[in-house]
């Protein structure tokens, strides 16, 4: 397994250390950042309690460190596409492999592309019958109400519980991440705006089936990709289109719904997006886990529309203000810290494997 470092040092990214047992395409053996940036020198998961050992460099240091290669996250600002050039300067001369996703490549911000291999590329032009078929395996969806509700997080926990009991999963994900852990990445055709919807389902359905037809699997487990609705005009979240497709093309078994901190969650807010889920998507969520991310409306300076702001909250925190909710039958966790009812072997497993056999 190749090593990599991975610039620059991100909450987001920084999954890729809190979950580095997990990972299935590199061996992450730390991240990169600017040189004078406060986060030099500590873990890259020093807001959990559990420590990675995987730890945050300067970009500086680039050549006291071991690695086969450098995976670029995200190029903002002046001062991240001048370390970048740094890296990849390093990278040309030292043999050094690049790894982007392609939603940087399309930026057109990289010019020497003879130095980069590009990450999460969909399968397109699928050769799909166009009929629609019975799915006859248990069936979990991860969906959301917006951006950051660490749906990847649910899908690792899922994924785990049931491989380390002998159950063999098919996991399809949303986050970029995803090929990262051995999940697959949604095909081309769901994010196509030239095909309807009746046909995406379809599609989809068939698409699901064929993937069964070649791998034998015992459970699905499917993180939608989107919300469940618009957050704002600005974020719209498919619409909840890819929800409804999903939820249309297969019979779900179980619905997690992924929902932003919030110490004042209320019992009537969750059974809103509760029935949201059950009359739209065909099944109410089960089981309700709170990200580690808050969210709120940070006002515009042009006069349009407020944005939507992110805030990463420490274990400590979430620990300390997980809200107490009483008078519902969901079960509500935290998947990232492990807090609450989290799905288990006495939950979600029983109630999934009911007949199904262990081979």
């Amino acid at each position: 397994m190749k090593k990599i470092l991975v610039y620059p040092y991100t909450y987001e990214n920084s999954l890729l250390a809190f979950y580095e047992n997990s990972c299935q395409l590199f061996e992450i053996k730390g991240f990169l950042i600017d040189s004078f940036s406060l986060y030099v020198g500590r873990d890259a998961t020093f807001y959990s309690k559990d420590k990675s050992n995987v730890y945050v460099y300067g970009v500086n240091e680039i050549s006291n460190l071991i690695f086969d290669g450098v995976l670029v996250t995200q190029i903002y600002s002046d001062i991240e596409l001048e370390n970048y050039l740094k890296i990849e300067r390093f990278a040309i001369e030292n043999g050094k492999k690049i790894y982007v996703f392609d939603e940087i490549v399309n930026t057109g911000i990289i010019k020497n592309l003879n130095s980069i291999e590009i990450l999460g590329e969909r399968e397109k032009n699928l050769m799909l019958d166009g009929n629609f078929h019975e799915i006859d395996i248990p069936i979990i969806s991860i969906m959301s109400t917006g951006l950051s509700c660490d749906k990847l997080d649910v899908q690792l926990l899922l994924t785990d519980l049931f491989t380390k009991n002998g159950y063999k999963t098919l996991a399809i994900g949303s986050n970029k991440y995803s090929e990262f852990f051995g999940i697959k990445y949604y095909p081309d055709f769901m994010f196509s705006k030239e095909i309807s919807l009746d046909k995406k389902i379809i599609m989809f359905n068939n698409y699901i089936y064929k993937l069964l037809k070649e791998d034998k699997v015992d459970i699905l487990i499917l993180s939608v990709p989107g919300g469940i609705l618009r957050s704002n005009n600005q974020n719209p979240n498919f619409f909840g289109e890819l929800a409804y497709v999903i939820s249309e093309a297969l019979l779900i078994d179980i619905n997690i719904l992924c929902v932003n901190f919030t110490d004042d969650l209320t019992i009537e807010y969750l059974e809103k997006v509760r029935e949201i889920c059950r009359i739209r998507y065909n099944r109410v969520a089960e089981y309700i886990n709170i990200s580690a991310t808050a969210s709120r409306l940070k006002p515009s300076e042009n006069g349009e529309e407020d944005e939507i702001e992110y805030i990463n909250l420490p274990y400590r925190f979430v620990k300390e203000h997980f809200p107490k909710i009483c008078g519902t039958d969901a079960h509500i966790f935290c998947a990232k810290y492990y807090l609450g009812d989290v799905p288990n072997e006495e939950n979600v497993l029983l109630q999934l494997t009911e007949g199904i056999e262990v081979l």
